[in-house]
């Protein structure tokens, strides 16, 4: 579809302001104009800025922290390593990981069922990409395509032979970069050791942005060979294929810093917790400002190229005819070049796929989320660089989708899909990757042997606990959206004709759950009002 030229500069209007908040966005206005899918993008992106901010307030406070700690000490690793604060804000983090996960399930669902895409996974067709022999349902008899499962077997042991040999890829990428740090240690000047940590880093961060910019178009490749049925399909298993190497090409060398290369004799870089700390810091400071500018200069340079190919097109045609004109081929009047259409200018834009574009971008959200809990404990100050981060994603993403693409197709979308699982298993191995850089890495808290591992457990155990009770007592639907998705079954089951007894029985419990004044009804008074 064509951009709206109206609709679209209103709404850049009320979605470009700078100084507004990232979560104060038009969301009603963006779902109409983009499709469900790209706002509940949005949204999401919205709902981690505002519960980014807390966090960022109290990093900022234990950074402070390790500052008053470096004055009195006057060494960094020391100072590093023995705040008392970060104990404190790795409890912190992982409830507030739990909580932000919580609230967004809750706020997610009520967006579905405003949007009525409650049901939305429930009712969708086949993709036209799947492939299959023809033939009738076993069930009730409507066409369908089937495929044998031991191909699509195949192909999916396929996929993972290949993802795995691209992990082992990154690991000895990551093992060669160790490997040039213990070189320029042992084999350089003195004075030039003090710059293999600093290295590290930085190649670190550029190992991550490469092999992840060749990796998506390889995982593109095999998620279209596995022949998924839905789209709700193909994008849950394209996911777990980004996840899986991402999390190993991001994370792999912090995890070699953090746990292993002091346990197999090499040592590290000052203290190791302040080489992570460094080298975290490297990464995230590269993904906020090298890869978002990057992104942005992508996208005009391409932009301004198609415009400089269109106008040297102009120039070119209007010289073939100005010289027609001058050799008596053609009138005058017939040598104007008329404008282009709206429809042959938005033809140069670029496209963006309202699947694949969306998931990239969700990616780079998730991976980033990933530095901010994982390893918090080495960097106070990432959630306040992850928020100015979305901020720019926020803004940039805006910009390009109504300026730079072509108009997105309005997509449905129920929720976010397995990026919901992902954020659950990244907040759970954050508790053991926070108390592991605690007991082992850290010397805050004085201790060692068998009393570092009985810390190790029990701060684990207590915070898998507290989440678990957290995540029991808040129920991932509100009770009003219940209540209304029951009422909107309800209305449906009385239009088709059909026995609504247990629908019935739904709603008096439902209706249990709520203080008598709100609907002005009780759970007997129902049966009879229905009557």
């Amino acid at each position: 579809p064509l951009h709206d030229l109206i609709s679209r500069d209103r709404l850049w209007r009320e979605w470009s302001n700078w100084r507004s908040n990232p979560w104060d966005q038009p969301i009603e206005e963006i779902r109409s104009y983009l499709g469900e899918k790209v706002a509940l993008y949005f949204e999401f992106n919205g709902h981690l800025s505002k519960w980014l901010l807390p966090l960022s307030v109290v990093g900022i406070f234990v950074t402070i922290s390790w500052i008053i700690e470096f004055a009195y000490f006057n060494n960094v690793e020391t100072a590093f390593s023995s705040a008392y604060a970060t104990p404190f804000y790795c409890v912190f983090v992982s409830f507030w990981s739990q909580f932000m996960i919580e609230y967004w399930k809750r706020s997610q669902n009520q967006i579905a069922m405003e949007c009525g895409m409650s049901d939305f996974e429930e009712v969708q067709k086949e993709r036209p990409e799947h492939q299959g022999a023809n033939m009738k349902s076993p069930i009730d008899g409507s066409d369908i395509k089937f495929t044998n499962p031991s191909e699509i077997f195949r192909r999916q042991l396929y996929s993972f032979f290949v993802i795995s040999l691209a992990m082992i890829v990154v690991i000895a990428c990551v093992s060669l970069i160790f490997y040039l740090q213990y070189v320029v240690r042992t084999k350089t000047p003195e004075s030039s050791q003090s710059y293999a940590g600093l290295g590290v880093s930085i190649l670190s961060a550029v190992q991550i942005i490469v092999l992840g910019y060749y990796y998506n178009d390889l995982a593109i490749y095999l998620n279209d060979n596995e022949n998924h049925r839905t789209d709700t399909e193909y994008e849950d298993s394209l996911i777990g294929k980004i996840f899986v190497f991402s999390f190993v090409n991001s994370y792999a060398s912090l995890f070699f810093v953090a746990f292993i290369q002091s346990n197999i004799g090499e040592s590290c870089v000052g203290s190791c917790f302040s080489q992570l700390s460094y080298q975290l810091t490297t990464i995230i400071a590269s993904k906020v400002t090298v890869e978002k500018i990057s992104v942005y200069l992508t996208l005009v340079v391409e932009h301004e190229a198609k415009e400089y190919e269109v106008k040297k097109e102009y120039e070119e045609r209007k010289k073939v005819l100005d010289k027609e004109v001058a050799e008596g081929k053609r009138d005058k009047a017939n040598a104007i070049i008329p404008p282009r259409s709206t429809a042959e200018l938005e033809s140069e834009f670029q496209y963006y796929d309202e699947s694949l574009g969306v998931l990239q971008d969700y990616g780079k959200i998730f991976i980033q989320f990933g530095f901010i809990t994982l390893f918090v404990a080495a960097c106070p100050l990432a959630p306040a660089l992850a928020y100015i981060s979305t901020w720019i994603q926020l803004k940039t993403d805006a910009w390009k989708l109504l300026y730079m693409t072509k108009r997105v197709i309005p997509t449905g979308a129920q929720d976010i899909g397995t990026w919901e699982t992902i954020l659950q298993i990244t907040a759970v191995i954050s508790v053991i990757t926070n108390a592991g850089i605690l007991c082992f890495t850290m010397d805050v808290l004085h201790t060692g042997g068998t009393a570092s591992i009985w810390i190790f457990v029990s701060f684990q155990y207590f915070i898998f606990f507290s989440m678990g009770i957290f995540a029991y007592f808040v129920d991932d639907v509100p009770k009003e959206v219940e209540m209304q998705l029951l009422r909107q079954d309800h209305l449906r089951n009385l239009i088709d004709g059909i026995d609504d007894t247990k629908h019935e029985e739904a709603v008096k419990s439902m209706l249990n759950h709520f203080p008598s004044d709100v609907f002005h009804v009780n759970s007997e008074d129902f049966t009879e009002k229905k009557k």
